[in-house]
C-alpha cells in the first residue's frame, strides 16, 4: 500500500494533467471537445468564472450530443455554485401532469391520470421550470386524465382546432450571445 504522501501526488499529477488540457483551450472554444465554435453552430455560454479554470475564458460547449453531456455537468455544477443562475439545458424533473394550452403556455397539474397518481413539485411552473413524463393537451379536460369517457374541454375555452396537442409547448429561445454565436 502507497503512503499517504504518494496518493496525494498521483492525484495531484492527474489533477494537473487535466488543468494543462484546459490551458491550451483558446477563448471561443468549446470546453468539452476543444474545437473552435463557429458562427453557424449552436452553442451555450456559461458566464462569469470559469470552474474549471479560474481566470481562464468563460465555458463555452457545442450543443452537439457529444459535447452535450459535457454541458449538462457543467451546467449543474454552476448552478450549484450560485443557485440563482438560470438554467440552460438542465430541468429538474416534475411528477405532476403538463397540460398544454392552445396558445402554447402550460401548467403542472397533481392527482388521479391514466398512469396512476401524479404528485407535482411545489415550485413547478411548467414547462419553463420543470420536464415532466407525463402530458396531456387541455382540450381533454381534467376529468379525462381519470377517465377517458369524459371530455368536458378546457377550463379556458382553448378549441382543438389549431391546438398544438400534448407536446406543443417550446422553452423560449436564448438571445445570441455577445461573439455572434447563438445560444439556447
Amino acid at each position: 500500500m502507497p503512503c499517504r504522501a504518494e496518493l496525494e501526488d498521483r492525484e495531484v499529477t492527474a489533477r494537473l494533467a487535466e488543468v494543462e488540457v484546459f490551458a491550451t483551450r483558446l477563448p471561443g472554444c468549446c470546453w468539452s471537445c476543444g474545437e473552435p465554435i463557429s458562427s453557424r453552430q449552436r452553442a451555450v455560454d456559461y458566464p462569469g468564472d470559469n470552474l474549471d479554470l479560474p481566470g481562464g475564458p468563460e465555458a463555452r460547449f457545442h450543443t452537439r450530443e457529444t459535447c452535450s453531456g459535457d454541458a449538462k455537468r457543467y451546467e449543474l455544477r454552476w448552478i450549484a455554485v450560485d443557485p440563482r443562475r438560470e438554467r440552460i439545458l438542465t430541468y429538474p424533473k416534475c411528477g405532476g401532469i403538463l397540460v398544454v394550452h392552445g396558445d402554447g403556455s402550460s401548467e403542472c397539474r397533481s392527482g388521479p391520470g391514466l398512469a396512476g397518481d401524479h404528485e407535482s413539485e411545489p415550485d413547478c411552473r411548467g414547462h419553463l421550470t420543470h420536464d415532466h413524463g407525463a402530458h396531456a393537451a387541455c382540450y381533454v379536460g381534467d376529468a379525462y386524465l381519470a377517465r377517458p369517457e369524459d371530455m368536458p374541454g378546457c377550463p379556458r375555452g382553448c378549441s382543438r382546432q389549431g391546438h398544438p396537442g400534448a407536446t406543443g409547448y417550446r422553452r423560449p429561445e436564448r438571445r445570441p450571445a455577445a461573439g455572434g454565436a447563438a445560444t439556447l
